[in-house]
């Protein structure tokens, strides 16, 4: 049966990782490409919500043109007809 060193040694389970014998230089090292995926993310987080923030301002403005487009026609329409009936009673 093989033998678990920390068990072994009488280290416990605790594991000693290379990089805690390190100095905050070089730790920092490790730790920046982390921190620029964390800042990263957070603006594409932030670009996200802005899109969606235009994209739900376009979407509204969109369906308020349309609508009103809809009932500039429907009052030409309106208009044209009453202007013929008007000229065919007279």
């Amino acid at each position: 049966m093989p033998k678990i060193p920390l068990y072994g040694e009488g280290a416990g389970t605790v594991v000693q990782t290379p990089t805690a014998r390190l100095g905050p230089r070089a730790t920092d090292v490790f730790a920046a490409p982390g921190q620029a995926l964390a800042r990263a993310g957070a603006e594409v987080g932030r670009v996200g919500s802005q899109y969606a923030a235009q994209k739900q301002r376009f979407d509204a403005t969109k369906a308020k043109l349309e609508f009103d487009f809809a009932m500039a026609q429907k009052k030409e329409q309106t208009d044209n007809f009453v202007s013929d009936y008007t000229t065919r009673a007279y």
